[in-house]
C-alpha cells in the first residue's frame, strides 16, 4: 500500500507543473520536472510489470545513473560560481566511470558504493548552495523561492536515504523491504514539497510588480 502511494504521489507534481509552470523559462525548474517524470516511469515499471520485479536490482542501478545526471545538471544551472561548475562537471565524470567500472561487474544487487557516492557529491552541491543563498549581501535577498524549496526537499531525501544507499548490500531481502519504506516515506514527502515549489512559480509571478520587486540571488534570472 505504502509503495502504491508513494507511485501516485509522483502524479501531484507533474500535474501542477502542467497546470501552472509550462510557461516558465527557469531551466532547472524543467529539469526537476522531467527527473520527477522520470521517477515516476521507472517506479511504475518495478511495482507493476514482472519484467521490472525480475530485473529491479538493474533498474535501481540504471535509475541512478539517471537521477545523478539530473540533479548535477539541476545545480549546473542555479550555481553561477564558473569553478563550482567545473567540478560538477569533473565530478560527474568521476561518478561515470565508477558507475560503468562497477557495473559491469555486478548487476545482481544493488550498487551501494555508486548511491553513496552519488548521495554525498549531491548532498555536498545543496548544502553549497543553501550556504550561498543566505550569505549577507548588500541587496536585499528573497530565500523564499522555488529554487531554494526545491534544494531543501533535494537535501532532505538525500540526508533520509543516504544510509539506505550505504548499508543496502548488507541487508537480506526482508530487511531491504523492511527499511526501504523510509524511502517510500521520503518520497512521498519529497513530491509534496515539489508541488508546493511548483505553486510558488505559479502565485509568486503573478503577485510580482516592479515596485515591490527584491534581488533573488538565488535565481538564475538574476544573475
Amino acid at each position: 500500500m505504502l509503495q502504491k502511494l508513494s507511485l501516485l504521489s509522483y502524479i501531484l507534481p507533474i500535474v501542477i507543473f502542467i497546470l501552472f509552470c509550462t510557461r516558465t523559462k527557469i531551466k532547472a525548474l524543467w529539469v526537476i520536472f522531467f527527473y520527477t517524470v522520470t521517477s515516476f516511469l521507472f517506479d511504475a515499471i518495478l511495482l507493476t510489470t514482472a519484467w521490472g520485479i525480475h530485473y529491479k536490482f538493474i533498474l535501481w542501478n540504471s535509475f541512478d545513473l539517471i537521477q545523478f545526471i539530473f540533479l548535477s545538471y539541476f545545480f549546473y544551472l542555479i550555481i553561477g560560481s564558473r569553478l563550482v561548475r567545473i567540478l560538477i562537471i569533473i565530478s560527474f565524470l568521476i561518478y561515470l566511470a565508477f558507475f560503468f567500472i562497477s557495473s559491469s561487474n555486478n548487476q545482481v544487487q544493488f550498487n551501494s558504493l555508486i548511491g553513496a557516492i552519488g548521495s554525498i557529491i549531491i548532498l555536498i552541491l545543496s548544502i553549497y548552495y543553501l550556504i550561498m543563498a543566505v550569505k549577507p549581501t548588500a541587496e536585499p535577498i528573497n530565500i523564499f523561492t522555488p529554487l531554494f524549496l526545491i534544494v531543501l526537499t533535494i537535501l532532505l531525501f538525500d540526508t533520509s536515504t543516504l544510509f539506505l544507499y550505504v548499508v543496502a548490500n548488507k541487508l537480506t531481502q526482508n530487511e531491504i523491504n523492511k527499511y526501504w519504506s523510509i524511502n517510500h516515506y521520503t518520497n512521498i514527502i519529497t513530491d509534496i514539497m515539489y508541488s508546493i515549489a511548483f505553486l510558488m512559480v505559479h502565485f509568486q509571478k503573478r503577485n510580482l510588480t516592479p515596485e515591490n520587486r527584491t534581488v533573488d540571488y538565488t535565481s538564475p534570472n538574476d544573475r
